[in-house]
């Protein structure tokens, strides 16, 4: 088990958490560790800051706030029009991809065709 924890958003299925810990990975989703709903961004800046978690997201404000300052330090942003059956697919058939590209990388895209780290121009297509 690797010592990075992952922090799931609010705007994913708390499905995801089990898909990482039965691969070894510890998570958490939002929603169990704040009680504030919904959840504020800075909230949830604050909590990845201060814990280390890298953030997993489909929240495009979390992307401009790495871009801009840095914050959260780590992220992993879902983009595309995905219904939450094939979230919990891509996650399930390509998790350890996914960690792979987060560990080398601080900003990591996952979209239907392929996993990015858009910063450093590399591509994984599925």
């Amino acid at each position: 088990m690797t010592g990075v924890r992952y922090l799931i958003d609010e705007n994913l299925p708390p499905d995801l958490v089990p898909i990482f810990t039965e691969k070894g990975y510890l998570s958490s989703h939002v929603n169990d560790i704040i009680s504030n709903v919904p959840v504020k961004d800075s909230a949830i800046r604050k909590l990845s800051l201060r814990n280390k978690l890298v953030l997993v997201t489909r929240d495009d404000d979390f992307v401009k706030s790495y871009v801009s300052r840095a914050v959260p330090e780590r992220l992993i942003f879902v983009f595309g029009r995905f219904q939450k059956t094939e979230i919990l697919a891509l996650f399930k058939n390509h998790l350890s991809l996914i960690i792979s590209f987060s560990e080398q990388y601080n900003l990591v895209e996952v979209n239907e065709e392929a996993i990015k780290a858009p910063l450093d121009r590399v591509t994984q297509r599925w």
